[in-house]
């Protein structure tokens, strides 16, 4: 990622006159710098000198995971030199820090905190408060995305897959819901449905939250909030094993995390290419429901693919934390990015499509009876349910706005 961003920022005038690279590892840091022209610095997180490298700038961007080892000292340092901060986070651990533990510092400090600013947070978060934005009264969130066509896909980079190993070790960010306005652990697919994406169509999703959830429960009130991918109902049992079994192997196994961590580093060199991302797109799904009105809401997005998303995504969030574009005032303290840049902030993102917004009303001649969203057949309910219902198309921009 650190590469892709800092290819990003050449093509801006703006921040390439002031953008320093840094690093941990000189050889990476100093050829990309080198090749693009760009100062850089080399430092760890534990550098007695990491303060003065971070007093030089106004803003941190952190694109170094896994978040639970980079996030803590590097916010901290940005604390004690009233530096602006974001990244790229997607593990709720380092965002519940932030949001949680280190709030009350950051706003003594006077700083700006908005991390998640990647495709897992963005994408569902924002489109999440558009949809409240419609329904202010709606006690359920239903979030997914898809790739637009379903046989697309990419490869993983090295940092996500050793994130995504470390969380397993830990138990950390398995799978989180929302539920009276408490987030919780709940079982990996515990609840399954059929989501009609624009371009993607009707697909076979299941839960299975993490920092999407997390996000979208702190820049909405809604009490109970789900998040789906799509999903085969053999692969579904086959990952339910297997989930098993590696959780065994790792919790368990003297050496058994450090040895796949290894081989990783050893056998994934980077992330997808240029030619992989090309043209790959992906369908965002939501819905909002308010079981005491009857009232549905359903609206949609289309997106470049994760890596250029989060690429593009940093990009105008930094133009933004440094008044380059939107110069609106944003007080100190730790924001999702809808609550620091709008909710209409993902439509900033190039390539971005908004469908317009679903709604559907109890019509009152029609003796529609209200029914729990914790249901288990909530999928029968919602296709039954939405039938019976008065149809209204709705814009996904805020009203008055552009």
């Amino acid at each position: 990622m650190g590469s892709m961003i800092s290819d990003a920022i050449i093509q801006h005038d703006q921040l390439s006159k002031i953008c320093v690279l840094s690093g941990r590892s000189e050889k990476k840091v100093k050829q990309i710098a080198n090749r693009l022209a760009l100062p850089w610095r080399c430092f760890s997180l534990t550098d007695p000198l990491l303060d003065h490298y971070l007093n030089q700038v106004d803003v941190v961007l952190n694109v170094a995971g896994p978040y639970v080892e980079t996030a803590e000292p590097m916010v901290m340092a940005c604390i004690r030199t009233k530096t602006h901060y974001l990244d790229i986070s997607k593990e709720q651990h380092s965002l519940q820090l932030m949001f949680e533990t280190l709030l009350p510092d950051i706003r003594r400090s006077g700083i700006i905190c908005v991390p998640g600013i990647g495709f897992d947070s963005v994408a569902t978060e924002c489109l999440a408060a558009l949809l409240y934005h419609h329904l202010p009264t709606a006690t359920q969130l239903n979030l997914s995305f898809a790739f637009s066509n379903r046989t697309d896909g990419i490869p993983v980079s090295r940092g996500i897959w050793k994130t995504n190993v470390r969380n397993i070790f830990s138990a950390a960010d398995m799978n989180l819901a929302c539920v009276d306005h408490s987030i919780m652990e709940v079982p990996l697919f515990y609840k399954s449905r059929q989501v009609a994406f624009p371009n993607a169509g009707k697909t076979l999703v299941a839960t299975a939250g993490g920092a999407n959830c997390y996000m979208a429960s702190r820049s909405t009130p809604i009490e109970n909030i789900d998040t789906y991918i799509p999903i085969d109902v053999n692969i579904m049992r086959l990952i339910l094993f297997a989930w098993r079994v590696f959780a065994f192997l790792l919790r368990w196994i003297p050496l058994m995390h450090w040895f796949i961590l290894h081989f990783l580093c050893l056998s994934i060199t980077s992330g997808p290419s240029e030619a992989q991302r090309r043209d790959k797109r992906i369908d965002v799904w939501g819905e909002v429901r308010d079981s005491s009105q009857g009232s549905i809401l359903r609206g949609s997005l289309q997106v470049m693919e994760a890596y250029g998303f989060a690429t593009q995504s940093a990009i105008q969030s930094v133009l933004r934390i440094l008044g380059l574009v939107d110069n609106q005032h944003i007080s100190a303290g730790v924001w999702t990015p809808s609550q620091a840049f709008g909710p209409e902030f993902v439509l900033s993102i190039p390539n971005t499509v908004a469908y317009s917004f679903v709604r559907f009303d109890q019509n009152p001649n029609q003796g529609t009876r209200n029914r729990s969203p914790n249901s288990s057949t909530n999928t029968l309910a919602a296709t039954a349910t939405a039938s019976k219902l008065a149809a209204q198309s709705i814009p996904p921009l805020l009203h008055g706005s552009r």
